[in-house]
């Protein structure tokens, strides 16, 4: 079932995915892989509270994976309610990391260590030009992230586009950005 669920992740049928990861928890409630994988279709698909409740829960089995906190961080940001203490709780399950490797920089960036500029600055200082265009797709979705959580919808549409386009093919990030450009009103 893991498989099937996992080739329908693969393929966007994201609400088949999330059906087929459910009957996995079922049996396997602590499913690392189906609970991030379900976790982030609900990201992908907007189901924030959902998102929140399987991404806490695979944090609790993985603590130390960075991406899957600020995946969370976005899910609170854009839950009505809980986007004032979204940081806090970054902060909280961030603590200990090591900030100075990626995604380091974009953590710090969400709490506000980091202006974005700077978050860009650190990212061109990157040599390599592939790793440098992930970074700079993967920066690019929660700078967006942040300015539609300060109303700026047109920087953080541009930011979306950004992320869409030169994001790695079917990242967590480039996928979001896709979709959050076509939720985001014009």
């Amino acid at each position: 079932m893991y498989n099937r669920a996992y080739a329908y992740f693969l393929q966007g049928t994201y609400s088949s995915a999330i059906e087929d990861f459910n009957s996995v928890l079922k049996t396997t409630p602590e499913h690392q892989n189906a609970l991030e994988l379900r976790g982030v279709s609900y990201v992908l698909t907007g189901l924030w509270p959902q998102a929140m409740a399987d991404l806490k829960k695979s944090l609790s089995l993985d603590p130390n994976d960075a991406v899957r906190m600020l995946l969370l961080y976005v899910a609170q940001t854009r839950t009505p309610g809980l986007a004032a203490g979204a940081r806090k709780a970054l902060r909280k399950y961030s603590h200990g990391l090591n900030f100075a490797s990626w995604p380091g920089p974009a953590l710090s960036f969400c709490l506000g260590k980091l202006t974005e500029s700077a978050l860009f600055a650190e990212i061109a200082k990157e040599t390599d030009a592939t790793e440098r265009a992930k970074r700079t797709a993967f920066a690019s979705f929660y700078a967006a992230e942040q300015n539609l959580a300060q109303g700026k919808r047109a920087e953080a549409r541009r930011l979306f586009a950004k992320a869409a386009k030169i994001g790695e093919r079917d990242s967590v990030e480039q996928r979001a950005a896709e979709n959050a450009l076509k939720r985001l009103p014009r």
